[in-house]
């Protein structure tokens, strides 16, 4: 690959490919992380100068050839994105009702002119500096053109939905439109989710906490109650809403904040999640170079499990013996194709029957878990957050214990990690060493250190359903909730195109800063090698001073002998 180019495709493959080096465990080496932010940021500014490319044209294309002048109004243009791939696969359907949650600088006006049967809500954010759009788009709006053309001329807050839904409302105990219903108890946990006359929440349904401690003494910190705030009550006829605000003590006292924004709109049977979990930072003496001399990071091994928002789903499945199913994991991957697997492990393993942490769900955008009776899909906003593998799975074959049921039961936690057992091989021999290596070896350790001192933010979008598979227009519902619509808007004013992406330039900015590698940007791999190598003091370095057990010396003599026979 040539290093002189810069496009967007090259640096997201190098991004990519840029691999933890040495397999250390929970840290990555400075200098790959540094080499794959590089790449990251090469592939958004790569991408960035392509659209900045392409206003101009997309401006005159769909501003100027509508018989409106757009050197007279401030004008918005939803560009729902579609055709995200050369494969016919990759193209996305629209959902019926597309929620647009769009951010747009204030010079271009204040107030939308859109049709009086479209309802929305305008809100601005705490620093004034942009206004934010929320936006119930039926599916005819974008036909048959695939966008949707407004006006924006002067200021206004809401408009109220024409259609009355007397269902939506929230209060401390509950969150419901026509569609769902959400209760609280009195120490403000979740303990039903109910849809379609069926319950889909286990008790404590996106609750938070974080485990700490030594393997034998591992305690669950949690809040044993949540303050809840209503934020809208549903009078808007748009929009009903709560916060739970989590804030509890762990280790010598310090304080984990986690803050929850769950919302329902009007006539859209999903719930969405805003979480934001402020984790405190427990610094330690454990030095994460096990064998990888170069990669220098002290931590505290106690981090054990972070938690901010965990689903636990209330259907099981019949798990072991011929005809009775299993959970299924549905997963639309980065080809744009939906598959499925169900999580039969025991089928070849049995000591698999439970799994402390699965993460095997490689997902574009969303993902789902169904008793193929009833189902819970989980998305994410990828603008906020993405991860390859965004959620990882616990599993226990008899259930955890806190239904009247049991069966085989799922517990999943997105932008989190589990951490336990590891899985069983059958063909491990006597299974020595799989018990011995992580104790000399950096690569089996939680990643749970790394959050220490952190912020997680992300989106999340939660829909229950009935059947085995989420059907088409869930599916497109998340799609587009994980890679929102392109929104432009024309400003009369400094005759110029906008988008609603722009304030992503500041996250990369921050990460820029913050991971000190403007220096690196324009310099080519070679180069940066070369920078690396500048200040190694070249010397001789042996594997071989590992401080082996006596015990694990005699297990691993008398596996010797009885190899022989």
């Amino acid at each position: 690959m040539d290093d002189r180019t810069n496009s967007y495709i090259k640096n997201k493959i190098l991004f990519a490919s840029t691999t933890n080096f040495g397999m250390s465990m929970p840290f990555n080496h400075p200098h790959r992380q540094k080499t794959a932010l590089k790449y990251g940021v090469s592939a958004f500014k790569a991408a960035e100068t392509a659209i900045n490319s392409a206003l101009e044209k997309i401006g005159e294309k769909y501003f100027e050839n509508f018989g409106v002048s757009s050197s007279e109004k401030n004008l918005m243009l939803i560009l729902p994105l579609l055709n995200r791939g050369s494969s016919e696969m990759e193209n996305k359907s629209l959902p019926n009702t597309l929620l647009c949650r769009i951010i747009f600088p204030k010079s271009v006006g204040s107030m939308l002119n859109l049709p009086n049967d479209l309802p929305y809500i305008l809100s601005q954010n705490f620093n004034k500096d942009y206004i934010e759009l929320e936006a119930l788009i039926p599916k005819k709006y974008f036909e048959p053109k695939d966008f949707c053309l407004c006006e924006l001329s002067g200021l206004g807050e809401e408009h109220l939905n024409p259609l009355i839904d007397d269902t939506l409302k929230a209060s401390t105990t509950s969150l419901e439109n026509k569609y769902l219903s959400l209760k609280l108890d009195e120490n403000g946990k979740i303990y039903s989710f109910f849809f379609e006359k069926r319950e889909f929440a286990a008790p404590d349904f996106l609750d938070s906490c974080i485990a700490f401690g030594k393997p034998k003494h591992i305690i669950q910190y949690r809040s044993e109650k949540d303050q809840i705030e209503v934020l809208h009550d549903g009078s808007n006829n748009f929009c009903a809403s709560i916060k739970i605000t989590s804030i509890f003590s762990m280790y010598k006292g310090l304080e984990v904040k986690a803050e929850k924004i769950l919302k329902v709109y009007a006539d859209i049977p999903q719930l969405f999640i805003e979480v934001k979990m402020i984790i405190p930072e427990i610094r330690g003496t454990v030095n994460s170079d096990s064998n990888v001399y170069s990669v220098n990071v002290k931590y505290d091994d106690r981090w054990q499990e972070i938690i901010p928002c965990e689903i636990r789903p209330r259907f099981i499945a019949g798990g072991g013996g011929e005809g009775k199913n299993y959970l299924r994991i549905w997963k639309h991957n980065f080809f744009g194709l939906t598959t499925n697997f169900d999580l039969d492990m025991i089928e070849v393993d049995r000591l698999n029957k439970d799994i402390d942490c699965l993460v095997a769900n490689i997902s574009d955008g969303w993902m789902a878990v169904s008793n193929q009776k009833q189902g819970l899909l989980v998305g994410f906003n990828s603008i906020k957050a993405a991860n390859f593998a965004f959620s990882p799975l616990r599993i226990k074959h008899e259930g955890f214990g806190d239904l009247s049921q049991s069966g085989q039961q799922v517990r999943i936690n997105p932008f989190g990690t589990y951490y336990g057992k590891m899985l069983h091989h059958w063909t491990m021999g006597s299974g020595f060493a799989q018990k011995m290596i992580p104790s000399y070896s950096s690569t089996f350790k939680s990643t749970a250190p790394t959050f220490s001192g952190k912020t997680v933010e992300f989106d999340l979008i939660i829909a229950p359903y009935v059947g085995d598979a989420p059907d088409s227009n869930l599916q497109a519902v998340a799609n587009h909730y994980s890679i929102p619509p392109l929104v432009l808007f024309y400003d009369s004013h400094l005759k110029q195109v906008l988008h609603n992406f722009e304030h992503i330039q500041k996250s990369v900015k921050k990460i820029v800063d913050d991971y000190d590698i403007a220096n690196l940007l324009n310099v080519d791999y070679l180069k940066w090698v070369e920078m690396v190598n500048e200040g190694i003091v070249s010397e001789e370095k042996r594997r071989d001073d590992i401080n082996v057990k006596l015990a694990h010396y005699f297990r691993l003599f008398f596996d010797g002998i009885r190899s022989k026979f």
